[in-house]
């Protein structure tokens, strides 16, 4: 059934797990058949999970030698608290993942992937009833869900506070974080629009300008241009 699908990516971060996936035409409905395999009968084989278990422990052991990945995981436990779900220490992660059982798995994914909870966009040469009918085949054999818990709200701690920390690595890293604009605020798209401008696309901002390019003072500087709000659906 591999054949199905021209290309397939499947991603998954703190708070979305992302599916993608193209195929022509002639396959689409082989093509859907495939995912709904996916999200409905996953094997959980016990060989392939102890493989992703070594994977991941080994990924996040290298991390504790990066300057990046301690600077963001110190400066989250330090703004959101160390409680807060963004705040999970690597040493953590490292420790829980062999613990995680295919019973959790399988639990998680009946909580989690509802229908309630999923958003699909297709785009190319389909056909609306041929994509109605293979979107709600598809929507159909997941479980409904309850509705999405509220989002749980932090306050931005420890305003002024700089805390270091020494590695033996040839560079620094630095970080700086400070309250941004709400979604909801009606300045919002303004304020993203000027932290576009400040450092968002590195090579056209006016931080990696001044910076990187006229004063050769760090080797990269820059503000990522999707942010995460300091704020999480529990799920």
């Amino acid at each position: 059934m591999i054949g199905f699908l021209y290309s397939t990516s499947i991603s998954a971060d703190q708070d979305n797990f992302v599916i993608a996936f193209r195929t022509i035409k002639e396959n689409a409905k082989d093509a859907f058949d495939l995912i709904r395999l996916v999200l409905s009968s996953p094997r959980f084989a016990p060989e392939d999970i102890a493989r992703v278990k070594q994977q991941m422990v080994g990924g996040l052991e290298q991390r504790l030698h990066l300057p990046q990945p301690i600077g963001k995981e110190t400066l989250q436990g330090l703004v959101l608290g160390e409680n807060h779900p963004y705040s999970k220490r690597i040493s953590d992660r490292i420790r829980k993942i062999p613990e995680i059982t295919v019973e959790q798995l399988q639990s998680y994914m009946k909580s989690s992937f509802t229908q309630n909870r999923m958003r699909i966009v297709v785009v190319g040469n389909i056909g609306e009833d041929d994509l109605l009918a293979q979107v709600n085949a598809l929507i159909q054999q997941q479980p409904k869900g309850d509705r999405l818990p509220l989002f749980m709200v932090t306050p931005f701690r420890g305003p002024g506070k700089m805390h270091a920390i020494t590695m033996d690595v040839p560079q620094s890293f630095v970080l700086f974080a400070h309250p941004g604009v709400s979604r909801h605020d009606p300045d919002f798209y303004a304020f993203f629009v000027a932290n576009s401008i400040l450092g968002g696309s590195t090579f056209e901002s006016r931080l990696w300008k001044e910076v990187r390019e006229k004063r050769g003072l760090a080797y990269g500087i820059g503000q990522p241009q999707r942010q995460k709000p300091f704020t999480r659906r529990l799920i």
